[in-house]
């Protein structure tokens, strides 16, 4: 329970990163990085119901299904292609997400969210040009360029 709701400053994490660094609207990388935070709260507070299944299933449910609504709504700004084109795409994928793997996926990120948030401060500085950089003369500078928020 408790590594499903550490995810959430890690959500927070990305949110800013890729916010500052994307042309499209805040709403559209916030909405659904919000939708995937309720999600994982929805998961977290039905292990409360553990072990038994008649509770905990609707926090799954509800969980697969802002997860699958959180899809969705990302994949329908990104998607290239006609506006009915993209929200059938987007409404499907959506969809089988959370008829699918919804309810299986969502408790795996207390196992993966060690390596995700790894990865991210490793790889998200350096692409997004995050890092140390150069001064005029040519040696490095003791500023850090952080994305305006």
């Amino acid at each position: 329970m408790t590594a499903l709701i550490a995810v959430l400053p890690f959500l927070t994490a990305v949110g800013i990163v890729t916010t500052a660094h994307s042309r499209r609207s805040p709403a559209h990388t916030w909405g659904p990085t919000l939708l995937l935070g309720l999600a994982f709260l929805a998961v977290a507070l039905s292990y409360l119901g553990a072990p038994s299944w008649d509770r905990m299933s609707p926090g799954f449910i509800a969980g697969s299904a802002l997860t699958g609504a959180a899809i969705a709504w990302w994949l329908v700004t990104r998607l290239a292609g006609s506006v009915g084109a993209r929200v059938a795409i987007a409404v499907a994928v959506g969809i089988c997400y959370t008829a699918l793997q919804g309810m299986l996926l969502a408790p795996l990120v207390s196992f993966v969210l060690p390596l995700g948030a790894a990865a991210f401060a490793i790889w998200a500085p350096r692409a997004r040009g995050l890092g140390m950089r150069a001064d005029h003369k040519g040696q490095d500078s003791d500023r850090v360029t952080l994305p305006q928020i």
